[in-house]
């Protein structure tokens, strides 16, 4: 389990750094009733992210007989990381483009919106965001391949999606831990994320497409 959790782990962390749901986590604290929307956000991230992993794992995707990686799936490493890396260039090119209008937007989708709708937008956000779906499916092509057992694959995918969660999680943690001295802390944040969101994001997206990058080749 812990080959798999090595595997598995550093996908959850890439999609913890999708900037959207954080942004909408921030800008729903700082309105009114932002704690409950805060929480239906987080918990529809978690939940949708762990069953698109579990999905794939339930699919029953072949294991190699010889117990090596198949060549398709290091392939498929090769094109996602070569997909991140692209992505992650992008997002470094328009790292100074629009950040302003982008939080405004935000703002506008987050203020005066309720939990069931929290919870849906959380789903959106994590089944359309192409980037972050990739690497949910490697994820779950992983953890079926490392041949665990029911109970085992069960507590990696929790622990995929809590990583995947935890930048969603912090603003959250921040407001019930500060509570009213939240505010100004969750507004620097946002005003943060507006401006360098995209540039975190590009290195740390470069960064990972490299590894996959290596770890497809290795396979072959």
């Amino acid at each position: 389990m812990a080959s798999a959790l090595t595997d598995v782990l550093p996908l959850g962390f890439a999609v913890a750094l999708s900037p959207l749901p954080v942004i909408a986590c921030v800008l729903m604290l700082l309105s009114d009733e932002g704690r409950v929307n805060a929480v239906a956000l987080l918990c529809g991230w978690t939940l949708t992210i762990g069953m698109i992993a579990g999905v794939v794992v339930a699919a029953g995707i072949d294991v190699a007989p010889s117990g090596r990686t198949p060549t398709w799936a290091a392939l498929a490493e090769l094109v996602v990381g070569a997909a991140l890396v692209a992505v992650g260039l992008l997002a470094w090119a328009r790292r100074h483009d629009g950040g302003a209008e982008w939080g405004s937007r935000w703002l506008t989708v987050a203020d005066g919106i309720r939990p069931p709708a929290a919870f849906g937008l959380a789903a959106l956000l994590a089944i359309f965001n192409v980037k972050d779906a990739a690497l949910m499916v490697d994820a779950g092509a992983h953890l079926r391949r490392a041949g665990l057992s029911v109970l085992q694959e069960l507590v990696v995918l929790v622990l995929f999606a809590l990583a995947a969660s935890v930048a969603v999680a912090v603003p959250l943690a921040v407001d019930l831990l500060a509570g009213d001295r939240a505010g100004p802390v969750l507004r620097r944040w946002h005003r943060w994320l507006e401006r360098h969101s995209r540039t975190a994001a590009g290195v740390l997206l470069g960064l990972l497409g490299v590894f996959l990058l290596g770890t497809g080749l290795a396979s072959l």
